[in-house]
């Protein structure tokens, strides 16, 4: 602002003199001085009975008594600007608060320069008074082309270097012409903006699932070069999940997916209050020039674009996006990327060595019975989560973790089960009880225990291989069976012999129906031909004349019994 003295007072009332009726604002903008300074010096000149023509006509002296004017040119100690313009851009050491410009002249001015001075006194005759340096704080702000910040008293206003990203995305639809399926496609516009430059990051998205939101933001925080303190994006169904919790109150979160990205990357995020877009203002203005000036050139573009692939639109984007940051910033003489490059950048956290991996992520609802349905099948998330909410993660198309919906704990493990025709019910080892572990049972473990065996067992692994296979779509079945093959074989190892040989007349009989009857009646049949047949060859000459003995005094009766077995058996 100009001094004034009494030449400025004669010009003053000289344009008064040429057009009564212009306004304060009008003449103190040609005078370079505030028009409440035009107002009291005219309100003077009114008290007294003074015309412009009266003011023109007075000396220096005289107007220097009836205005009040004081001629004496104050010379103050100057601050380090530099010292405060990094104080005030710094956010406190307490939280992400910024400092306020009062704080700044108090503690780095008055404080620093005046360390004896106390509040309630005047302040030294050298000394800036706030106002003044207020002021020209902001000459030296503009100065460095940094006129675009305003600091508000209040210290949650305030947003430093690298504190807080705005996401969003520009309308509902981008529509583009692919040359390569010769058909018209649609994309959303995801864009990314620094809170406190301005630099913009924007890029197409295939659709507007979690994965995709979770990969543009990759994309965005690498193409940054660091980390943000903190996310905001709007609270609607775009990018957060709603439902309700105890009783009637309703709440909303992010996307599983999003959510468990940035909070892998520790960033916290600030979800907006509903048709507040005000709250992400940087966002909104960034958008608003996209949609003006985005592909705005018809010598060089024409709608809907033709592009062989969404990368290369992307790469076309990108090209807009640049020019638009290599603009200068309204109040500023630099670009948005000049502010990012020179006051931002630095002021980032720094990126995880490697970058991370999309989770595939959903919302699940455990039912009555314990289970939660995913792709079709049942999966079994325990008796105390029934009527919960939990995530589902598929990983990699193989296997599917339930986790917690609040601190996403590890509930149960599968491998991911693609029968599209069967609905099958599956339930972690740490669930089942013995006697469901017994009952779920797989081929493989049956074979793997018969193979242990030294006794002959050939044609009972190749029983168990067969029933598999025609009790494919029963598994239960063919497990209840086996279990029967191998509690046979616990009650008696020694007559795996006889096991074997039951499994053998099966396997030449091809008679599956009613199996457990027909098994358990030819596997005691066969068990007591051994006995007998042991008998039968005790009572052998040789093994009489071993022992001494002779048939004389043995009955008959016994070894004529169980040929009556034998031929049962062959008929």
């Amino acid at each position: 602002m100009r001094v004034v003295t009494p030449s400025v007072i004669r010009q003053l009332f000289a344009l008064l003199c040429e057009d009564p009726s212009k306004g304060s604002r009008k003449l103190g903008k040609e005078l370079d001085i505030g028009h409440s300074t035009v107002d009291k010096y005219r309100n003077l000149a009114r008290n007294k009975s003074l015309s412009s023509v009266d003011v023109r006509a007075m000396t220096d002296e005289q107007i220097i008594e009836i205005f009040g004017l004081n001629n004496k040119v104050s010379i103050f100690i100057v601050p380090e600007w530099d010292e405060i313009v990094r104080y005030l851009l710094s956010p406190r050491k307490w939280g992400c608060k910024m400092n306020t410009e009062h704080n700044a002249w108090l503690f780095y001015y008055v404080k620093k320069h005046w360390p004896m001075h106390l509040v309630n006194e005047p302040l030294p005759p050298d000394c800036m008074s706030e106002r003044t340096f207020n002021r020209r704080y902001k000459e030296h702000i503009d100065s460095l082309g940094l006129g675009f910040i305003k600091h508000q008293p209040n210290a949650n206003m305030q947003f430093g270097p690298g504190s807080m990203i705005e996401i969003d995305t520009i309308g509902d639809k981008f529509t583009y012409y692919d040359t390569t399926n010769e058909c018209k496609k649609n994309a959303i516009l995801f864009t990314a903006v620094c809170k406190f430059s301005g630099y913009i990051y924007a890029e197409p998205m295939p659709g507007a699932d979690g994965h995709c939101w979770a990969q543009a933001i990759i994309n965005a925080l690498w193409f940054f070069g660091g980390l943000f303190e903190c996310c905001r994006m709007d609270n609607d169904s775009a990018i957060c999940l709603y439902g309700k919790k105890y009783g009637s109150v309703k709440y909303s979160r992010l996307r599983p997916t999003v959510h468990c990205l940035l909070r892998d990357l520790h960033i916290q995020t600030d979800l907006c209050p509903k048709q507040s877009p005000e709250w992400k203002g940087s966002c909104e203005n960034s958008n608003f020039q996209l949609e003006r000036e985005l592909f705005a050139d018809a010598t060089k573009y024409k709608l809907p674009l033709h592009v062989s692939s969404l990368d290369e639109l992307k790469r076309l984007i990108g090209c807009e996006v640049e020019r638009i940051n290599l603009k200068p910033r309204s109040n500023s003489n630099l670009s948005r990327k000049a502010l990012f490059d020179q006051y931002e950048k630095h002021a980032l956290q720094p990126l995880p060595l490697f970058r991370p991996e999309v989770r595939f992520l959903s919302m699940g609802q455990v039912k009555h019975d314990g289970y939660v349905c995913y792709l079709h099948q049942n999966y079994y998330a325990g008796a105390d989560n029934i009527g919960k909410r939990v995530v589902v993660e598929n990983m990699h198309g193989k296997h599917l973790r339930i986790l917690k919906e609040i601190t996403l704990e590890e509930i149960a493990f599968y491998e991911i089960d693609h029968d599209k025709m069967t609905v099958h019910y599956h339930k972690a080892d740490k669930f089942t009880s013995s006697k469901e572990k017994i009952m779920t049972r797989p081929k493989e473990w049956f074979i793997t225990q018969f193979n242990q065996v030294s006794a002959p067992h050939g044609h009972i692994v190749t029983l168990i291989d067969v029933m598999w296979s025609k009790l494919a779509r029963t598994k239960p079945v063919a497990t209840r069976h086996c279990n029967l093959i191998w509690s046979l074989y616990e009650k008696a190892p020694n007559d795996c012999d006889v096991l074997n040989d039951t499994c053998e007349f099966i396997l030449k009989n091809k008679d599956y129906s009613d199996f457990k009857h027909i098994f358990i009646q030819t596997y005691n049949i066969m068990l007591e031909l051994k006995q007998r047949t042991k008998e039968l060859d005790l009572f052998s000459p040789e093994a009489q004349s071993a022992q001494g003995t002779t048939t004389a005094n043995v009955s008959t009766a016994s070894y004529l019994h169980g040929a009556n077995y034998y031929e049962k058996f062959e008929h």
